[in-house]
């Protein structure tokens, strides 16, 4: 069992799970066309590469729900796109300029945590994709990968941290997205 999230952390999730749900519910329509990932990495069309400290990261999960891809009634799978924002972005996403580690956590609508997922985010851009809200970086979740799916949650919220390989400081989401999660019966 994963160890529930201190309640400070838990009041921001909850909390911020309604103001971000009308900003995830916003960007859906603008990530569900996404494009190709580049072929050509050094692409001058591609994203600009972060001038400064990563700041802010925000994840859209473009569907709002995970799927059950296992047959087993219980929601497991989704896709969702990470943007990150530098300090002089000025609202335009970024790539990132060094290696680093993103954590996705998804949180029950209790408050506990019920998976936590890290993925290497390097310069080279391979994970991103175009979409029409901005270049970001998209990935498959499956809850079968780091935990159990079957639990009884039917809402949940994903998160994130930026960590750079460097040790400077890490960059969190500003709201969590809100996600369908648990059994796909009542």
């Amino acid at each position: 069992m994963i160890s529930p999230l201190p309640q400070q952390i838990v009041r921001f999730l909850c909390g911020a799970v309604l103001a971000f749900s009308a900003v995830t519910m916003c960007s859906c329509e603008a990530t569900n066309s996404l494009a190709k990932v580049r072929e050509n990495p050094d692409d001058p069309e591609g994203p600009p590469i972060a001038a400064g400290r990563v700041t802010q990261v925000v994840i859209v999960a473009p569907r709002g729900e995970f799927f059950d891809s296992d047959g087993n009634g219980f929601r497991d799978s989704t896709r969702i796109v990470a943007f990150l924002f530098d300090e002089f972005s000025t609202g335009k996403t970024v790539a990132v300029g060094g290696d680093g580690t993103l954590r996705i956590l998804l949180v029950g609508d209790n408050g506990e945590r019920l998976a936590s997922w890290m993925f290497p985010i390097t310069p080279d851009r391979g994970m991103m994709e175009q979409t029409s809200y901005g270049w970001g970086y998209v990935i498959d979740l499956d809850i079968n990968d780091v935990a159990t799916d079957q639990f009884p949650h039917h809402d949940g919220a994903l998160a994130a941290i930026y960590t750079p390989a460097d040790g400077s400081r890490s960059a969190t989401t500003s709201g969590p997205a809100a996600v369908l999660v648990g059994p796909t019966f009542e």
